[in-house]
């Protein structure tokens, strides 16, 4: 195994570090399945543009082309660009092949030859933070149950927090986040009990504009019975809201901005899900087509596409069934699941992201006695699906969130352990070329998680956004040891993870 680089930097502003890794592929049992992860997953340099195959400087064929590899196009050849270091010098890249889009390979093989530039940032957590992540143009946010925290992306310095109040009844919260970039606006859903008229319903905080100083607040969803865990996917024209249950309802964007939106009706209630119908973060600008995603039984994968809006009259949604190899995955704890230091460890759900007709999403499932993570490229034109199983040796792997950047490169941060622990953060992922990056350890567990029990309560949902201005990918997940004054529940603690392809 390669060894590169570690630079401990300090930061203002409350955040305690930030770690730039420059490291090599460690050990794995890495391997792909018939359904291996490959073409699909590569992306392409702009028309006429090109890209390095692993440096910081790039090969250039008929014009100068970004780092980032530009937007899908028609691709040109790229030249191997210099080596980075810790990294190898990277290959020329080839003109054709299939790609995500219709930029093909070309290029787009690029960034393969050295590993990603890698910041780490603590933020606030909870015993059970329900983390979720998203980027602005300014500001990273993250919401760990009844308050966002915001922060400079530049520096991790602190900005500002918001702590909301229900509208109406009372919160109980399962927060996420979404910075959308058509409206420029952050949106954040959360469980309400006792509203108006329902039991139970889900409260939508949509900010007046980038800098998520304002906020309006609207009750759209009712319920008799739990909503747990809603989900908001937000795309052009809608928000979908999907929740661990059979129900999804959708809300037209503008109805949102003023605060008070009416209550909709669910557009459907017949949905079929072994868990939880997770929400769909988008890479780029977002389609009209609001997704999500869960696994119906243990072989079948399902997506669902919302289309149309209530102002328009011609609100459907419609579900696509995949057969995919089956997923033998762990309890959600207890005995033969995750277990670190003698307790049992939560291995629950992940959100998933859409990139150019891609859904990227990811399940922990057992592998050779251990837990490793299953990555799904869902090509949603075809209504296929593409698999790579990543393992970590003497290490189990869970909560793998998937993120993909704007060159088409997916990467997955995910829990990390030997069943001593403690618990860290791993980082691995597949290239555009459709090369793997092994799982790396990028954050070190410092000490063990002692809630007093002797099941541990874990995530629930770790998320990845991707950067609306370079296009980079922000991620969040937990690990053992975070700073006391960040968690007043354990000394669990939760890191923002970027990752910026070089």
């Amino acid at each position: 195994m390669s060894r590169g680089r570690v630079i401990t930097l300090g930061i203002a502003g409350g955040v305690a570090s930030c770690l730039v890794l420059a490291c090599g592929s460690a050990s794995s049992d890495s391997g792909t399945s018939q359904a291996g992860v490959g073409g699909a997953l590569g992306g392409g340099a702009g028309k006429g543009g090109s890209i390095s195959a692993g440096g910081t400087s790039g090969g250039t064929s008929g014009g100068s082309g970004a780092a980032m590899g530009g937007t899908s196009g028609d691709g040109g050849a790229a030249t191997a660009g210099a080596s980075p270091s810790g990294g190898a010098s990277g290959s020329s890249g080839t003109a054709g092949g299939s790609g995500m889009g219709s930029g093909g390979t070309a290029g787009g093989s690029a960034l393969t030859g050295g590993p990603p530039l890698v910041q780490s940032f603590d933020t606030n957590c909870l015993g059970v933070p329900d983390p979720d992540v998203a980027a602005g143009n300014d500001l990273f946010g993250m919401v760990g149950q009844w308050t966002a925290y915001f922060y400079n992306k530049k520096t991790g310095a602190a900005d500002h927090q918001y702590t909301w109040k229900a509208l109406q009844g009372s919160t109980i919260s399962d927060t996420h986040i979404v910075f959308d970039m058509p409206s420029q606006r952050w949106f954040m859903t959360t469980i309400l009990q006792n509203v108006t008229g329902a039991a139970y319903g889900v409260q939508v905080m949509v900010s007046t504009d980038a800098s998520a100083s304002s906020w309006k607040v609207s009750v759209v969803a009712h319920d008799t019975e739990l909503i747990d865990n809603p989900q908001p996917t937000v795309s052009t024209d809608k928000v979908l809201l999907v929740f661990h249950g059979n129900c999804a309802w959708v809300v037209d964007k503008p109805d949102l901005y003023n605060g008070n939106a009416a209550v909709v009706q669910p557009t459907s209630c017949s949905l079929m899900s072994a868990d939880n119908w997770v929400a769909v973060k988008y890479g780029g600008m977002p389609p009209s087509t609001a997704y999500a995603v869960t696994l119906a039984d243990s072989s079948t994968l399902s997506w669902l596409a919302a289309d149309g809006t209530h102002a328009a009259n011609n609100v459907k949604i419609q579900v696509h069934n995949i057969t995919v190899p089956k997923v033998n995955a762990p309890p959600l704890w207890g005995n033969g699941g995750v277990t670190v230091n003698g307790n049992s460890i939560e291995a629950g759900e992940v959100k998933a992201m859409f990139q150019n007709g891609h859904i990227y999403w990811a399940k922990t499932t057992m592998c050779n006695g251990s837990t490793c993570e299953r990555l799904f490229d869902i090509d949603t034109a075809t209504n296929t699906a593409k698999t790579h199983d990543f393992s970590f040796a003497g290490n189990q792997l869970w909560f793998g969130v998937p993120g993909v950047d704007k060159a088409g490169n997916v990467w997955m941060l995910a829990s990390s352990s030997t069943t001593k622990g403690p618990i860290g953060l791993a980082l691995m992922g597949v290239y555009n070329s459709g090369s793997t990056y092994d799982p790396n350890t990028i954050v070190m567990g410092t000490a063990q998680i002692n809630n007093g029990s002797a099941t541990t309560r874990w995530g629930d949902y770790y998320s990845a956004a991707q950067d609306p201005i370079d296009g980079s990918t922000w991620m969040i997940g937990q690990y053992g040891g975070g700073p006391a004054k960040l968690n007043p529940e354990s000394n669990a603690g939760c890191k923002v993870v970027h990752v910026t392809p070089q």
